[in-house]
């Protein structure tokens, strides 16, 4: 009788240890037991399984959370979202249901989504721009995630390294700032937005990323796009479905003399959808864009200041004087011209982006600058 006694007390001691989940984060665990998930109302560094692994959706939000150990055991959750948190790791690879994670303004350095093929929303950026703590994510594998529809990594500046080949139904990307040198979604036809752009104003303005080339033929399903402020001097919209890509800033890029497009007579004449597209002056459409158009002696043309107040030098580095000198607003309007001279007052002009249009032998370069 004493031996099936001591069997019987092993065994409810056994199963007793395996529905108790380890929660080492005091701070995680003060906040499952001040929203009534942790049932047993003590910090002792453990929850009962059955408290956790049914919930679906968890909100932690300006919490000092450092270790988020335990949430392997959430396996129901379809919706985490973590803010303003310190958490530096973060590992959800058993969560396999998350539908939607969103984890800004903690200080991540990568995450990994290698078994989370439910997962639809990635938010992992700091859209509070100027509010710490911050993401600085550099590495992010979506390899377990094929069926994610939205990314959002904007405000990180770290140049985050992406596969787009691992999201092959990618619908939305969003990441203006990022500190992105390069893209292809060469694998992801069936995106509708893109947005990489910068702003003139406010906490974070000026360029945004800083890219070359940016190839959307092969998204047909293409609709809004935003490149200002991106320094591309390529831009390849030609993806045979023009008509329904009615949203285009490319403005502010004062390299991109071209933009392949679909039908550039219809372009140049300013045809739906083309007459709605924000560019620059100096840009053209073409259906096949010279590559280096804008490669030339004039390369090495340079205004200073800039930012400028009252006067814009230009320089070019083989002593040339321009010929003419033009200024336009960033939606064409010429406002400033001369002739023969390398500076130009722009003390007249409000402050705001304009674009700067010098002639040399004949031959045009545009720049972008900022009036103060």
């Amino acid at each position: 009788m004493k031996y099936v006694l001591l069997f019987i007390g092993m065994f409810i001691c056994t199963h007793s240890l395996a529905q108790i989940t380890l929660i080492p984060d005091e701070e995680f665990e003060q906040f499952l037991i001040l929203n009534g998930i942790d049932s047993d109302f003590t910090i002792n560094g453990q929850v009962n399984t059955a408290d956790i692994e049914n919930l679906i959706e968890l909100e932690i939000e300006q919490v000092p959370i450092t270790d988020l150990t335990g949430i392997e055991d959430f396996t129901a959750l379809e919706v985490l979202e973590i803010s303003f948190t310190d958490l530096a790791f973060l590992d959800v690879t058993q969560n396999s249901n998350l539908k939607e994670l969103i984890v800004v303004h903690s200080t991540l350095t990568s995450l990994a989504l290698t078994n989370n093929p439910a997962l639809e929303t990635l938010i992992c950026g700091n859209p509070a721009e100027d509010v710490g703590p911050f993401n600085h994510i550099t590495t992010l594998d979506l390899s377990g995630a094929p069926n994610l529809l939205l990314l959002d990594v904007s405000f990180m500046r770290s140049d985050v390294a992406i596969n787009f080949s691992e999201v092959p139904v990618l619908e939305e990307f969003y990441a203006s700032y990022s500190g992105l040198t390069s893209i292809d979604l060469s694998s992801n036809p069936n995106l509708k937005t893109l947005d990489l752009g910068g702003r003139e104003s406010g906490t974070s303005f000026g360029v945004s990323n800083d890219l070359t080339t940016i190839d959307l033929s092969n998204n047909p399903n293409l609709e809004t796009l935003d490149v200002r402020l991106t320094h591309i001097s390529s831009l390849d919209l030609k993806n045979g479905n023009n008509a329904a890509l009615t949203t285009v800033l490319a403005d502010l890029n004062p390299d991109l003399m071209c933009i392949q497009v679909d039908d550039e007579a219809a372009a140049n004449n300013g045809d739906a959808p083309y007459g709605s597209w924000n560019i620059d002056p100096q840009t053209a459409y073409a259906e096949e864009c010279i590559l280096g158009i804008a490669e030339n002696e004039l390369g090495s043309f340079k205004l200073y200041p800039n930012p400028a107040s009252e006067i814009v030098q230009i320089t070019l580095s083989n002593g040339l004087m321009p010929e003419e000198i033009q200024v336009y607003s960033v939606d064409g309007l010429l406002l400033l011209q001369q002739s023969f001279r390398n500076s130009i007052d722009v003390s007249s002009l409000t402050s705001g982006f304009y674009i700067l249009k010098a002639q040399f032998n004949g031959s045009f370069s545009s720049k972008a600058f900022l009036k103060q």
